[in-house]
């Protein structure tokens, strides 16, 4: 009985073992069949296209980052002209011009700030660290 049950298990073994075979060989076509020369050439196109993508995204990337640099500080430059001038007709008293000097310290002040503030910004995003 038991030498008819070691049979019976080796018999089944083996059946489950060749269904796997078969089941294995017909997933997976030959490594040949697959090689078509026309596949293989639309493959690397493919690759070449999604390069030549990645690099035109990279590059107006670039492009938009740098114009965002340059109208900031275009806006910074604008700014901090106007409080040169303020400075200067604070300074002088020029046409009767006059600001409180506890406004005029929070206008310098703030004014650096928000420029150290930028200059960080601009930096960090045009350099992030990897």
């Amino acid at each position: 009985m038991e030498e008819n049950r070691s049979k019976e298990i080796q018999r089944r073994l083996q059946e489950l073992q060749r269904e796997t075979e078969k089941s294995f060989f017909k997933a997976r076509p030959s490594f040949f069949e697959s090689l078509d020369s026309g596949s293989i050439t639309d493959k690397i196109d493919e690759e070449q296209r999604q390069k030549r993508i990645a690099k035109d995204a990279s590059e107006q990337d670039n492009k938009l980052k740098k114009l965002t640099l340059f109208i900031l500080f275009g806006f910074l430059g604008v700014e901090t002209t106007a409080v040169f001038v303020i400075a200067f007709f604070q300074g002088f008293k020029a046409r009767g011009f006059s600001i409180d000097d506890w406004s005029f310290r929070t206008l310098v002040v703030s004014t650096i700030l928000q420029i150290t503030a930028m200059l960080q910004i601009a930096v960090q995003n045009l350099f992030p660290k990897k």
